[in-house]
């Protein structure tokens, strides 16, 4: 297909040959804009195959990857190779080890080309926020201009300091709000309305929502948007 651009994926039952031809076959690929939906790796193969694939694909500047099945040896390849996109999204991404939570934070900071960033998760370890902390400090984080971030409801102090690294706060109090209103589906699949919570969840337009204490851009960067953090 030359001139397929975009591509949907979706299903938990792809085979370990899919992820090896994806992979053979990447460089080769014009899509720009990839969406993954519930795509399992269950091997060590499979995951780092589809890594690979990720960072041979020539073209690909939109990525959005929705799973929380990954191996540790997807982020281990992830982290050594450099992945091209523009435009990230990672949903319910989990990093359950100290390795996988340093690899995938050491591979965010290797992007060149990252200029916005959503990354929504449950299971990060210290280690990732501490990286991310690092690696902000030491100017090796890309400047991206629109970041939208929610954790687990656990405040991390490394969190705070990534984020004064990237752009001036300012402490604000948000008890009063909730982000019940935009939270993923739990179902499996990529349903409408599923696909409806992820297009509300990248809209620019609207403030992702803050409980207990939080953080507020200044005028610097157009859009670095804070996380759910108590």
């Amino acid at each position: 297909m030359p001139n397929l651009t975009h591509l949907t994926l979706s299903g938990k039952d792809f085979k370990e040959e899919f992820y090896s031809t994806l992979n053979a076959k990447a460089s080769t690929l014009q899509v720009q804009t990839l969406e993954l939906w519930d795509v399992q790796c269950p091997t060590s193969a499979s995951s780092i195959n589809l890594a690979e694939a990720l960072c041979s694909m020539p073209k690909l500047t939109d990525l959005t990857l929705y799973g929380k099945d990954f191996q540790e040896e997807f982020f281990a390849t992830l982290n050594s190779k450099v992945l091209q996109v523009q435009t990230l999204k990672l949903w319910e991404v989990q990093c359950p080890t100290s390795a996988s939570s340093i690899n995938l934070a050491e591979a965010l900071c290797s992007m060149p080309n990252l200029t916005h960033l959503k990354l929504r998760g449950k299971d990060f370890q210290e280690e990732f926020f501490a990286t991310l902390n690092a690696k902000a400090l030491q100017g090796s984080f890309p400047q991206i201009s629109n970041g939208n971030f929610r954790f687990n409801e656990v405040y991390q102090a490394d969190f705070v300091s990534f984020l004064k690294a990237l752009t001036d706060f300012q402490s604000v109090n948000a008890h009063d709000l909730s982000d019940k209103e935009d939270e993923p589906s739990g179902t499996s699949q990529p349903s409408e309305h599923l696909q409806e919570d992820a297009r509300e969840f990248s809209d620019d337009e609207d403030e992702p929502s803050l409980m207990g204490s939080s953080v507020q851009p200044s005028k610097s960067h157009s859009r670095i948007r804070c996380c759910l953090i108590i």
